[in-house]
């Protein structure tokens, strides 16, 4: 193991930090909407809401009671 890795253990250090784009209760929608091009697609995520509160949030919010979606 190296030496970074040891500090990054010793740390506690995690990527996934908590936020309500990575809480079981956060919820959205996709969309599936029309490219430029003719017959192209893309898909856009909307509608991003609380299951508990049921209001409008961004990804990177947080609040005391996130909970880590396990994938």
């Amino acid at each position: 193991m190296s030496k970074q890795s040891e500090n990054k253990e010793k740390q506690g250090f995690q990527k996934k930090s908590p936020c309500c784009g990575n809480c079981v209760n956060f919820m959205s929608e996709m969309v599936k909407e029309k490219g430029f091009m003719p017959g192209s697609y893309w898909t856009r995520e909307k509608n991003l809401r609380c299951k508990i509160g049921g209001f409008a949030i961004g990804k990177s919010n947080w609040c005391k009671l996130h909970e880590l979606k396990n994938k």
